[in-house]
This record gives C-alpha cells, structure tokens and sequence, in this order.
C-alpha cells in the first residue's frame, strides 16, 4: 500500500527479522508488479471509486494509473467493480505471487474476477485518434 502513496514501507526490524529470517521473497510479488514502470513527481493519489467492501488505493498520470485494492473482511468478492473515467488496457495482478491474473480493455467501469485476497491493477489509457 505504500508504494500507492509513491513512499517506501520501512520495517524497523529489517536486521533482526527479515535479514535474519531471510523474508526477502515476500518483496518479490510488489517487486513484479512495478517491474518496467517509472514513477516520478507526476503522478498524483486518489481512491478509486469500487462496489466491494474494500479499501483502495491509487496513482494515476494522464496515461496510466495504478490501484490496489485491499479487502477488509476476505471474503469472495464477486463481481466486483471499479469505475475510472476513459478507456483502459488492465493487467490484474495476484499480489502474494506477483502473477498476472488477467488483462481486459474496458471503458469506464473494469469488472474484477472474483477475489478473496487483495488485488493490483495496471491501466494504460487507450488513445483514440
């Protein structure tokens, strides 16, 4: 989640928990998900706007954008939705392995595959000419 807010999450226990106990692999799925991007000053926050009981969070520039959809009660969340003006390329994302787990052109309003964990969302606006 704090990758969203464009901030490293740092464990005060990084030399005595994950160095010792060798946890880097937990880093792995939030490392596949921001492979190939660049983040900088331009992007700005925001909470897209979903029909399931979850918290998200969000960067987005005028091409891309990014969504992390965090579930408050782990339950199956079926048919849920996420409303974001434009048209959109969205690659979803397994955030304990790191997997895509589909990708999808929409306009408006992208439908997620039922999930019970949190979720990741890539977009990259589609411009039409």
């Amino acid at each position: 989640i704090a990758s969203m807010y464009g901030v490293a999450a740092f464990p005060w226990w990084w030399d005595e928990y994950i160095e010792e106990k060798n946890l880097y692999y937990h880093f792995g799925a939030l490392a596949k998900y921001w492979e190939n991007e660049t983040l900088n000053a331009d992007y700005e926050s925001f909470s897209p706007n979903t029909s399931c009981n979850c918290d998200t969070y969000g960067l987005f520039n005028s091409t891309k954008a990014f969504i992390y959809i965090k579930s408050q009660d782990k339950g199956s969340h079926i048919n849920s939705r996420v409303k974001i003006n434009g048209d959109f390329y969205a690659n979803l994302y397994n955030t304990t392995d790191g997997a895509v787990i589909s990708n999808v052109n929409f306009s408006d309003t992208l439908t997620i595959p039922i999930f019970s964990t949190d979720i990741a969302i890539k977009l990259d606006r589609i411009i039409k000419i």
